[in-house]
């Protein structure tokens, strides 16, 4: 089984799997690297992939404490040095966009490039106006099901919170099974430390081109969020997910791979356009 040790002593899982341009994932606070198994069979024919267990969930270790993001952030750095990656494509869901941006932030020299999918430039709530990351009202719920009955509250996003349209009913039991691969402890030590998470004073000194892609009907982390970020990010375009909610990997499955390929292949700014034609699910 694949791991690497980072520097607390914490063993995290990883799979490396194809050859190219190195794509590394990073899954939200409810998943684990199974959450990318389609998107792995899609590119791994053209890119090496990597995608890996945060500590605290699926076949990573589950230590007493490093439940920050911070530490995740730096999880993620020592990964990508302990692989020898160079000019790699991140592409983070979720809560790990979170990971992401601080992970850039705080080693500038990381990475080539970005895909923040579902994104948010905070963790929860609105701040100076603006909307952006969780409502308080859905942060409380799900705090509060996590401490009541942690599978209940999974099974409860999937339901009602994940799809723009009902899926295969093994899509919803695999994202059960996902959610419940995380410590209910690690969750909520770590749902604690996102609380005090906002990226907005040090999103302009990220220089690495940014795609945010986000789907429009998403009530999970709000659409309007992306828009924000790309307003404060210097080199950053938008690509709306018509239709799609918040798991726009599965609601628009063609789109998102081909989008993550084109991307990850260009050499110019996020603004630049890619090398094939206009992204379209029939590429």
């Amino acid at each position: 089984m694949p791991t690497l040790t980072v520097s607390d002593q914490t063993s995290i899982y990883y799979e490396d799997l194809g050859d190219g341009r190195p794509i590394v994932f990073i899954a939200g606070g409810g998943a684990t690297h199974a959450l990318w198994g389609q998107q792995v069979v899609s590119l791994a024919d053209d890119f090496r992939t990597i995608t890996y267990d945060h500590r605290g969930c699926g076949r990573s270790d589950v230590p007493r404490d490093g439940y920050t993001v911070d530490r995740l952030a730096d999880d993620l750095a020592e990964l990508v040095s302990g692989l020898s990656l160079q000019d790699a494509t991140f592409v983070s869901h979720g809560f790990g966009g979170h990971i992401l941006l601080r992970a850039l932030h705080r080693y500038p020299r990381l990475g080539a490039r970005a895909i923040l999918c579902a994104a948010a430039p905070w963790y929860v709530g609105d701040k100076d106006g603006a909307i952006g990351g969780f409502s308080d009202d859905f942060l409380a719920a799900l705090n509060a099901g996590t401490t009541r009955n942690f599978a209940q509250a999974q099974w409860d996003i999937v339901e009602n919170w994940l799809y723009d349209r009902e899926p295969e009913l093994a899509t919803k039991i695999a994202a059960l099974v996902d959610g419940i691969s995380w410590s209910a402890y690690a969750r909520k030590k770590l749902s604690q430390d996102l609380e005090k998470v906002d990226h907005r004073p040090y999103l302009s000194q990220i220089t690495q081109p940014v795609l945010v892609v986000h789907g429009v009907h998403d009530r999970k982390n709000r659409f309007e969020g992306s828009e924000l970020l790309v307003s404060l990010l210097p080199d950053a375009r938008l690509i709306r997910f018509e239709n799609s909610a918040h798991a726009l990997f599965a609601d628009e499955r063609e789109l998102f791979n081909v989008t993550i390929a084109q991307f990850s292949r260009a050499d110019g700014g996020a603004a630049a356009p890619p090398r094939e034609a206009p992204l379209s699910p029939g590429r």
